[in-house]
């Protein structure tokens, strides 16, 4: 805990957990961020302050231990990798669509955002986004948003969004409205 607080973990809002290079055994691996990510959590309810925590996993059997820890997100870079790889094979040119979202060298970037108070459904904040010049991607973590275009938005939901920065800025001040 000591080396956390030393690392300024009382004003961090989130953590991001990379697995060791140094141990070999993936079980090992995670079982060391495990134990860091629930120490962060532990922290978090001890003293009330909210802290998002990502934690970087070598095998995907073990997000149910993350799960139960309150660990807020996963990455699997392995996994991930593979699956780009495999993707890439099927359907010409997905990677090239990843790489430039997860580069801060092109025009476009991933953006969260909240609903606007005028959007019921699904379908009015897709709409309404793509007329701004945005693309919807999820919400909440769900990708499938054109399967729910009459679902009710929720006030609280998390909005992924693909644009310009400075279609964002604008966005973002629509929302504040």
């Amino acid at each position: 805990m000591h080396i956390l607080l030393k690392a300024n973990l009382a004003e961090a809002e989130s953590v991001m957990i990379f697995a060791s290079d140094e141990v070999q055994q993936s079980s090992l691996a995670d079982g060391q961020t495990l134990l860091i990510a629930t120490t962060i959590e532990d922290y978090s309810k001890k003293t009330n302050k909210p802290i998002y925590t990502i934690a970087e996993i070598n095998d995907e059997i073990h997000i149910p231990s993350f799960i139960h820890g309150g660990i807020d997100e996963f990455v699997t870079p392995t996994h991930t990798s593979a699956r780009l790889i495999a993707k890439s094979g099927s359907y010409k040119g997905v990677s090239e669509v990843f790489r430039q979202l997860a580069s801060s060298n092109y025009g476009s970037d991933i953006f969260t955002i909240q609903p606007h108070r005028n959007w019921r459904t699904y379908k009015d904040a897709f709409t309404d986004l793509y007329e701004k010049g945005a693309t919807l991607i999820s919400i909440d973590n769900e990708l499938n948003v054109t399967e729910k275009t009459e679902e009710i938005l929720r006030k609280e939901s998390k909005l992924l969004i693909v644009c310009k920065e400075e279609t964002y800025e604008k966005i973002k001040s629509y929302i504040a409205q």
